[in-house]
């Protein structure tokens, strides 16, 4: 197939490149254009002060070291993968196309399944298993905004029910 023949095909890639420019590579640009920013002229003191905590120092080195194994590992793990799957056919790709995915669906589905054990609702309360500070406490009780109410008579309602029940208890 000549150059030519191609050259339609890979135009078919400009609105795709164009969507990552705009949604990805236009706010990163702004980003650091902004933090080179200071007081409207072009400094890099705010890197240096940054990097000049040795906490911060610390976290970007480890930052980079854990990026740089995992690169590895993934370097030793999908490319030999890569080639096996580049050197097989039909069923046998196939099944090795679902065991490279598999642990992204199964991932979400046992996420979600634990999600269901862990949190329970009932009405409007969300309850969470075994982490409740009283017995039948909600872990998030949303109450609305009301003004003109006087605080001490917001602050009734589930803490001194679950402090009465805890109370009649044995």
């Amino acid at each position: 197939m000549a150059a030519s023949d191609t050259r339609g095909y890979s135009l078919l890639v400009l609105p795709a490149t164009a969507y990552l420019a705009l949604v990805f590579v236009v706010p990163l640009a702004m980003l650091v254009a902004g933090s080179l920013m200071l007081d409207g002229s072009p400094t890099l003191q705010s890197y240096a002060r940054y990097l000049g905590d040795e906490h911060n120092r610390a976290t970007v080195w480890t930052t980079i070291r854990y990026a740089s194994y995992s690169s590895l590992a993934c370097l030793l793990l999908g490319y030999p993968f890569a080639r096996l799957m580049a050197r097989t056919a039909g069923t046998a790709q196939a099944l090795l196309f679902a065991a490279l995915l598999l642990p992204l669906s199964l991932s979400l589905m046992v996420r979600a399944f634990g999600w269901t054990l862990l949190l329970g609702r009932e009405g409007p309360t969300l309850r969470v298993r075994g982490v409740d500070m009283l017995e039948g406490t909600p872990i998030l009780d949303i109450k609305p905004y009301l003004s003109g109410v006087p605080p001490e008579r917001l602050r009734r309602g589930w803490l001194a029910e679950a402090e009465a029940r805890s109370a009649e208890k044995p």
